[in-house]
């Protein structure tokens, strides 16, 4: 900014102007030419105004600069109270001042500039004296040029005009102009000073910009604050006095925003826990912010919030405050209580549950989490199973048939659940066991998963099946018992009418009939005998025995069987506590068994009959090298007259499965490719 110049002033620019034309003159040959310019000048018509109506300010001649300089020379200096000024005061002043300053003729020729000025305009003095203002193209804006001449010439002085100017390279920037009109000779000239406040600009943008993004974050913060569903509150750090509280909190503790406003936490009894309000101070004053504090808070009508609370300190005019946002997490503490409780009684449920479960992935059917049921049932450790499939559990895998896994995986798939299905599946010790699989489909972290119960149905299976026989074997006995004794009485009397008619010679001729007729009576009279020792009232004879003794005393007529048949007998007998047993039936069912095992080999079989104590039960195993029986026939077994053999009876395992029966003794059939081995199980 410019102040404006006393007369004195003036002079001393003058008087150093004209030294510095005459220091010029000897420099610039070029000013000779310019005389007879100048006298064409000065012979036409002066024009001391300017033009009526709006036209741009630039002359269309140029004014010689030789004219201004006998101007200058031929000036003689009305003010004699001028003080002397020796040496170059005013042009050390005037080169060497940091605003831009020049000094140009009325129609805006140069007539000298100082190196601020170069500086700010980028033209080099050469190139500047004698161009006017439209010649450098120094106003980016002619109307605003227009109006700074206008303005100079009506009233001769102008402080802080705005202008946009252009350097030589075009690169445009702001300024504040100031300007003097000064006479010589009756000729205006121009004293004139740029000020470049192209950076003050910016930072008049960058802080307007800063205000309005102020205000922007201010009008955010309060849209945020008070529209916010969490609970918001400004207080300060020492008391806990409100300053600022939202519509949430308001809303939730009851209180109008005015009851609050200008109280502390204490005098309000918000905190049910005053206690908790000087631990968060002292995690703020060590931290600088909190999160995740939890408290409980008390409302205006006395029920207790809890709420989580994250906040930190902040700074208003050099007092500490604390901004913070609270929580309510009342009903989803309350419901997470409840999904824990519900997590432990389903974990507690899954654990203790008898019967095999299982969480397992659908696509590939990899387990996440088995129950102790599944390790106890299958044989198998919690590490052996976690993280393999069905098919990779052990070296054989669980699914006796891995294709029922892809069926049940496709039900409970389409359906979502799966139940009832029946399938086999193998336990560690390879034993194969029957299972009702049940199965829901769940969702664990977006993937889709197996919830699956099986129960073990096989000993359930065989009891039903054992019932089954044994109804079966009830109808039969009932019958044995009624009409057994009628059957064979008959039987008794043909076959001793027919010995006697055997002892007549008449008859000699026909004997082999009568022989055949007698074999064929005696063989239904065993079968009838078989067949009585099915009733279910039949009388026993207990006693104590040791089976070890009773199968040592067949010993001899075991061996002769197998040795008619080109087969042997093995003995693996270990000790065996005694039992009370019906002798005569146990020898029944050992004859019957090694009977049906020895009929299943074929020449060079071994049959081995083997003894044990095992858990509080004398077991028996008959075992066999014959080709195994089919599955559809196991459930079958020991029903009566069913029969595989040519001429069997079908009675021989229902006559075992009967003295079984009468022993309180279980038989278990286990039956592959290689062979059969019957277990006899007696309790004791």
């Amino acid at each position: 900014m410019f102040g404006t110049p006393d007369t004195k002033d003036i002079m001393l620019e003058l008087v150093l102007l004209r030294n510095r034309i005459v220091e010029l003159e000897a420099e610039n040959q070029a000013l000779r030419s310019a005389h007879e310019t100048a006298a064409r000048y000065e012979a036409k018509p002066k024009q001391n105004t300017l033009p009526s109506g709006r036209q741009h300010f630039e002359p269309n001649h140029l004014t010689d600069f030789c004219s201004i300089r006998r101007k200058l020379l031929n000036y003689s200096c009305p003010w004699t109270s001028l003080p002397s000024l020796e040496g170059d005061c005013f042009a050390r002043a005037f080169y060497s001042n940091p605003i831009a300053m020049s000094i140009t003729t009325s129609d805006s020729i140069h007539l000298d500039v100082n190196q601020a000025w170069i500086t700010l305009f980028g033209h080099s003095r050469k190139a500047v004296i004698g161009k006017t203002t439209g010649e450098l193209g120094l106003w980016a804006d002619k109307d605003r040029a227009w109006a700074f001449h206008n303005q100079l010439l009506t009233q001769g002085i102008i402080d802080n005009f705005e202008m946009s100017y252009l350097n030589k390279n075009g690169t445009p920037g702001i300024g504040l102009a100031s300007a003097r009109v000064v006479a010589m000779n009756g000729e205006p000239c121009w004293l004139i000073t740029v000020t470049d406040i192209g950076p003050l600009k910016e930072i008049e943008e960058k802080l307007r910009k800063s205000e309005q993004n102020l205000r922007q974050s201010e009008e955010k913060f309060s849209q945020a604050f008070q529209f916010n569903p969490d609970l918001m509150a400004i207080s300060t750090l020492e008391e806990g006095r409100y300053v600022e509280v939202n519509d949430a909190f308001v809303k939730l503790t009851g209180y109008q925003r005015e009851e609050v406003i200008g109280r502390t936490v204490d005098e309000m009894g918000i905190w049910a826990q005053p206690e908790h309000r000087e631990a968060l101070k002292r995690c703020l004053l060590q931290q600088k912010r909190v999160q995740g504090f939890e408290l409980d808070l008390k409302t205006k009508s006395g029920d207790i919030r809890k709420l989580s609370l994250s906040g930190q300190i902040i700074d208003i005019d050099g007092k500490s405050y604390l901004l913070n946002v609270s929580r309510d997490i009342t009903e989803s503490q309350r419901m997470m209580e409840q999904l824990r409780f519900s997590e432990e009684i389903f974990s507690l449920a899954f654990e203790v549950c008898p019967f095999i479960m299982s969480i397992s992935t659908l696509e590939e059917g990899r387990y996440i989490k088995v129950n102790n049921a599944f390790c106890t049932i299958t044989g198998y450790s919690l590490e052996e199973i976690i993280g393999r499939t069905s098919i990779e559990l052990g070296d054989i895998g669980f699914w006796m048939n891995p294709q029922d896994r892809e069926v049940l995986k496709q039900e409970t798939a389409d359906k979502g659940s799966l139940r009832d299905m029946e399938f086999w599946f193998r336990r560690k010790n390879r034993e194969v066991r029957l299972g009702r699989y049940f199965s829901e489909l769940i969702d664990i972290q977006g993937e889709a998963c197996l919830l699956s119960v099986i129960i073990d149905i096989t000993d359930l299976r065989q009891m039903e099946n054992e019932m089954n026989r044994l109804d079966r074997l009830n109808i039969v006995g009932e019958m044995a018992a009624s009409i057994g004794h009628e059957i064979r009485n008959p039987m008794t009397t043909v076959r001793g009418f027919l010995q006697l008619m055997r002892e007549n010679d008449s008859y000699s001729e026909v004997y082999d009939h009568f022989d055949l007729m007698i074999e064929e009576l005696d063989r239904a009279n065993s079968i009838v005998t078989e067949f009585l020792s099915l009733a279910k009232d039949k009388a026993v004879e207990i006693e104590n025995g040791n089976i070890n003794a009773i199968v040592a005393k067949l010993l001899p007529l075991l061996e002769a069987k197998a040795v008619i048949r080109d087969q042997s007998v093995v003995f693996d007998m270990k000790p065996t506590p005694d039992l009370s047993l019906d002798i005569k039936e146990i020898r029944q069912l050992i004859l019957n068994l090694v009977n049906n095992g020895l009929e299943s080999m074929s020449a060079g079989g071994v049959l081995k009959i083997k003894t044990w104590f095992e858990d509080g039960s004398v077991v028996m195993a008959v075992t066999d090298q014959g080709s195994g029986i089919e599955q559809s026939m196991l459930d079958k077994l020991g029903t009566p007259f069913l029969t595989t053999k040519e001429h069997g009876s079908g009675l021989g395992l229902a006559v075992c499965y009967r003295i079984a029966t009468r022993h309180n003794a279980r038989i278990h059939i286990d039956t592959t490719p290689q062979g059969t081995t019957f277990y006899v199980k007696f309790a004791i």
